[in-house]
């Protein structure tokens, strides 16, 4: 059953991966908050959503990147002239034509 499992996690497309594993990370932490919630630790419960929205965000993050990357693949299958990237992020200056 794992290897079924494993096939169709890697045929479904990266958005729903995304959104699975955000919702699982979503109930890995509800039952832990609802309890601080419960006994009132508000330490505990600032802990544990920053916890979970760090988790969250990197997961956003990945699934950004993707995107990202699939734009990109797009605009070159498609001819369009992509502008390279510095390693900082910042866009390389080209000097004028």
């Amino acid at each position: 059953m794992h290897k079924v499992k494993a096939a169709l996690r890697e045929r479904l497309p990266r958005q729903w991966r995304y959104e699975r594993d955000a919702a699982a990370i979503r109930r890995l932490y509800a039952p832990r908050i609802a309890a601080a919630r419960a006994a009132r630790d508000l330490d505990e419960i600032n802990a544990l959503l920053a916890s979970r929205d760090h988790e969250l965000s990197l997961l956003a993050e990945e699934a950004e990147a993707d995107f990202t990357m699939s734009l990109v693949r797009e605009a070159r299958r498609l001819r369009v002239p992509v502008p390279p990237r510095a390693d900082d992020g910042e866009p390389v200056a080209t000097p004028p034509a």
